[in-house]
């Protein structure tokens, strides 16, 4: 019996430990995501300043071509945004599923736990 028991709370402690590193690998991986994207955001902030570098003929072009340049930055911006807010969403529903499913397996697990000990106990009564 005290075999089973040593080996149970070595399991447990495995669990507690994959768990653990399970949520360092997920905050580690959520980073580098945003490292990611912030690489990004300045790899299409140079690309656009790059666009057209031929030098215009005339000062009116030249502000033209900036306004231009400016009014597509923001356009860019903007759909960056709306598409980090739906990642943002949809990584935080799933967060909430993973959650649940893990609430209703420990729910699981003590029912078939009450079950297994309601049916080896002997009353005292």
């Amino acid at each position: 019996m005290e075999a089973t028991l040593k080996e149970f709370e070595r399991l447990t402690m495995n669990i507690a430990d994959f768990e653990g590193e399970k949520m360092k690998m997920n905050k580690l991986n959520k980073e580098q995501k945003e490292e990611i994207e912030t690489l990004r955001k300045k790899l299409q902030e140079a690309s656009v300043d790059n666009l057209g570098n031929k030098t215009p003929p005339n000062s009116s072009a030249r502000s033209k071509e900036q306004s231009m340049r400016n009014e597509f930055r923001k356009m860019l911006q903007e759909v960056r945004e709306d598409y980090q807010k739906q990642l943002k969403k949809e990584s935080d529903r799933n967060d909430e599923l993973d959650q649940v499913i893990k609430q209703m397996k420990r729910e699981k697990d003590m029912m078939a736990y009450h079950t297994c000990n309601i049916g080896t106990q002997t009353s005292i009564y």
